[in-house]
């Protein structure tokens, strides 16, 4: 039996319109703090006998607002933590006049995007040559190395947050110093793009914009100098959804955000594009696949269209309590052709994915879904594009129980 003919293509897709998602998953872990139920400063706070209401509520901002720093401190100098600088902390706000809000710290890590989902190779994934048999993935395309920070105020008793953009810090400012011999560290988004192998071959080394040690991303084999940045966009809102029977918290996230993207070669012309704003909600409960989704495999084959890794509510101690949020239901906007013709087509076609046709030569065949005669405005449906991050929260050191000295009376 000959195994069945399939283009091969490569392109590349900014996943970074989707990439805000992140910031809103740092948003959910620290939201759900179970130490920020008590508002009374902690027995080390108050020194003797305390019988003034003023003293305590003075001791207790103090020690709040301390140990909130001292712990945003730690987090910031953690192993494994992202290496921009975070935002500082927000004041603590009480009543009267306010509402309780608590400053919390998040570091955003092991964050990606996963799309180019290719319905023909998830039909094919056993790919043979020669006496060598290949396992390919239909999901082709990713963005990884996602860090950032979020802080903000967690509302007190709502558990919600409302976080501005400026409070959103991803860790993507290295600009065309990612593509050089010499990257930053930490400071660089990086992309990977697979694609159907040409036949008779095996599967090609995929594209990305990741420089072999000591190269530059132009010298380094299948390396293309694309350069990434987030912009957030608007407020991001946080809502703890309820708890689960293990006690842990289920969480969600509404997020926006525009892509940036770039690229140079060597010293000619930097050719650069964005999108429209893509706003994106995530969860730490899990996502069935959207009715716009991918269509079934053929029988026999296994059924790979749901999240890649899936979601994680709200557990474990303070200080290195994580969830993971995900989302597989958003649309992202299409980057424009006529802006940006040198990248928009590279870009848009991933995020769409391709359909089960053995063969785009034909003219009424198409393999792609984003290539028609009049580019919708809309690259990625929901489905095709998928989300997922891990977020550590601080431990802000908030007091559990009342202070020494507190008496409520006879």
């Amino acid at each position: 039996m000959t195994t069945p003919i399939r283009p091969w293509r490569q392109d590349w897709f900014p996943a970074a319109p989707v990439l805000i998602a992140v910031a809103s998953l740092s948003l959910t872990a620290c939201a759900s703090n179970p130490a920020t139920s008590s508002h009374s400063p902690p027995a080390s706070a108050v020194h003797g006998a305390i019988t003034s209401t003023a003293k305590i509520t003075l001791a207790a901002d103090m020690a709040v607002v301390r140990q909130a720093q001292a712990s945003a401190r730690a987090l910031a100098r953690a192993p494994g933590a992202p290496t921009c600088t975070p935002p500082a902390l927000p004041a603590p706000t009480y009543p009267p006049g306010h509402s309780y809000g608590v400053p919390f710290l998040a570091a955003i890590t092991g964050a990606q995007i996963i799309t180019g989902y290719d319905e023909w190779t998830a039909n094919h994934r056993h790919w043979k040559v020669g006496k060598k048999t290949y396992l390919l993935d239909p999901w082709q395309s990713r963005v990884f190395d996602l860090t950032g920070w979020v802080t903000g105020l967690l509302q007190l008793p709502s558990l919600s947050a409302t976080v501005p953009a400026s409070d959103l810090v991803f860790c993507d400012q290295g600009g065309e110093a990612c593509v050089s011999a010499s990257p930053p560290v930490g400071e660089c988004i990086h992309v990977s793009l697979g694609g159907a192998p040409a036949p008779g071959q095996a599967p090609v080394q995929p594209i990305t914009n990741v420089p072999a040690p000591g190269h530059t991303c132009s010298a380094t084999r299948a390396c293309v100098p694309y350069v990434v940045q987030l912009v957030p966009v608007g407020n991001t809102g946080l809502t703890v959804d309820g708890v689960n029977a293990d006690g842990s918290l289920r969480l969600s996230v509404t997020t926006s955000a525009v892509t940036h993207m770039s690229l140079r070669f060597g010293t000619g012309p930097k050719f650069t594009c964005q999108n429209n704003v893509t706003t994106v909600t995530l969860t730490s409960q899990p996502a069935t696949l959207p009715a716009t989704g991918p269509i079934k495999p053929a029988p026999g084959n296994p059924d790979l269209r749901g999240l890649r890794v899936g979601p994680q509510p709200l557990v474990g101690p303070l200080g290195i309590a994580t969830t993971r949020l995900a989302t597989n239901d958003f649309s992202v906007p299409a980057f424009s052709v006529t802006a940006c013709p040198q990248l928009a087509p590279v870009f848009d076609s991933p995020l769409a994915g391709w359909n089960a046709l053995p063969s785009q030569d034909l003219p009424q065949q198409n393999n792609n879904y984003f290539d028609k005669s009049t580019p919708p405005a809309i690259a990625g449906n929901p489905g095709w594009v998928q989300f997922v991050a891990t977020t550590t929260i601080s431990d802000l050191g908030l007091p559990i129980g009342p202070p020494s000295g507190f008496n409520l009376g006879p």
